[in-house]
């Protein structure tokens, strides 16, 4: 069996004035696919999973309230199920109740929910349907339950999805992003989703972009071709009132204190959200393969063995070889080149294995306590993982045997093992 490789795909961007040479880094794996059937990457949104199979086909299961999934249906899924009329596929990302996709020539479909633009266009002009359920006492959303293009993007090499926001990184080194961020606009107003179109805009004052990052309800993080980071967040606020466009989003904040980043992220620190604070968290994946991390801490999510939030960037100790990090909400986890993963940051859905092992200290958050990890800590049952992906209540990995196994809250088939019983015990393997 071969192990995990890692090696940087390198993108020949062009612009108007010149032609320059930057790198994306891509994280691949040694050992290709066996088969057309079997997965080669995995994404999660809240409470939905996806799967880029090796002949660039899609397979999603889970939840399918908002279409999701993509199979033209919003019924849930509890095994994957291919995404309807979709190939070619390059990339894949998933945001809460949304997924794109990067298709081979460049441009980028999405489907599932629409409230905020997250398609990047009218899903009803694009043949969406009604979502039977609502959002917490909110009318039912107009989506879409196939994959619709977002308008005005080409030359894409890379996508990022944070559930109510999306964009792509062009072959120019500039990023287009589209959704409420932009906009600041509720669709389901038949008289406002004409604007999603005009949603689909240039982040200003950013430029020499090689990877973009995003975390659920979190914002965006751009890794700049000096190692800088510059990211940007929801833009609650912006207008003079709810439902006015704000098509020139202001411009990415530069973090200080980062100059060799390979990618970066903003992480969803909702204790912070919760207290009016207004500090947030960023963590870096180094080029030299360690992780660095400022801001809220409530949780660990700095992994420097403290709850303090701290302004500059520190080390996340005992994080070293890391190939990508990945998060959700309050939990951070890093890849390894090994194939093992650590994690850290809030641990109240891990395995009770996991918790054991762990002994987490306990956060309290609020009114209540929190299990929570401030060191990393490595992730229990499975070895040989060549991506990871997690939910809300989930999280699944892909492993050198070719096979996808998720642990977790199964309430909508999130599990994709055919079965909607939760697996806090162990991992499952998703039946594709």
């Amino acid at each position: 069996m071969k192990s995990i490789g890692v090696r940087t795909l390198k993108v020949l961007l062009l612009s108007s004035a010149s032609a320059c040479r930057t790198d994306v880094t891509v994280i691949e794996v040694s050992k290709p696919p066996a088969t057309a059937s079997e997965p080669s990457v995995i994404v999660a949104g809240n409470y939905h999973a996806c799967a880029l199979m090796a002949d660039s086909t899609v397979r999603c299961w889970g939840s399918n309230a908002w279409g999701q999934l993509g199979t033209g249906s919003l019924d849930d899924q509890l095994r994957p199920a291919t995404v309807r009329a979709l190939t070619g596929v390059a990339q894949i990302a998933a945001g809460g109740n949304n997924t794109c996709a990067r298709m081979e020539d460049g441009t980028v479909r999405c489907w599932g929910d629409n409230a905020y633009c997250q398609l990047g266009r009218d899903a009803g002009r694009a043949g969406g349907v009604q979502a039977p359920r609502g959002r917490g006492g909110l009318d039912p959303d107009l989506v879409s339950a196939d994959a619709v293009e977002v308008p005005g993007v080409r030359g894409a090499v890379q996508i990022a999805v944070d559930g109510i926001q999306s964009c792509a990184l062009v072959a120019d080194g500039t990023v287009r992003c589209w959704g409420r961020h932009f906009t600041m606009t509720d669709v389901r107003e038949p008289s406002r989703r004409a604007e999603c179109e005009r949603s689909v805009v240039q982040v200003p004052s950013l430029s020499d972009v090689v990877s973009i990052r995003a975390t659920t309800r979190g914002g965006m993080c751009a890794a700049r071709r000096d190692g800088s980071i510059a990211c940007w967040e929801i833009a609650y606020g912006l207008g003079p009132s709810w439902g006015t466009p704000v098509n020139v989003p202001p411009p990415p904040v530069v973090i200080a204190g980062v100059v060799d980043a390979s990618s970066a992220l903003r992480l969803d620190a909702r204790t912070a959200l919760e207290r009016r604070a207004p500090t947030e968290t960023q963590c870096a994946l180094l080029s030299d393969r360690t992780v660095s991390c400022r801001g809220e801490n409530a949780v660990g999510l700095l992994a420097d063995g403290t709850r303090m939030t701290r302004s500059t960037f520190g080390p996340a100790l005992g994080v070293s070889d890391a190939v990508r990090l990945v998060a959700f909400g309050e939990r951070v986890c890093a890849q390894h080149s090994t194939g093992g993963v650590s994690c850290w940051g809030e641990s109240y859905y891990r395995t009770p294995a996991e918790q054991a092992a762990e002994m987490p200290e306990q956060c309290p958050i609020g009114a209540r306590p929190t299990p929570c990890s401030t060191r990393a800590r490595p992730m229990m049952g499975v070895s040989g993982v060549r991506d990871v992906a997690m939910g809300e209540m989930f999280t699944c990995v892909y492993t050198n045997e070719g096979a996808v196994r998720c642990s977790g809250i199964n309430a909508f088939g999130e599990l994709g093992d055919g079965a909607r019983s939760d697996q806090l015990e162990d991992w499952r393997t998703v039946q594709f």
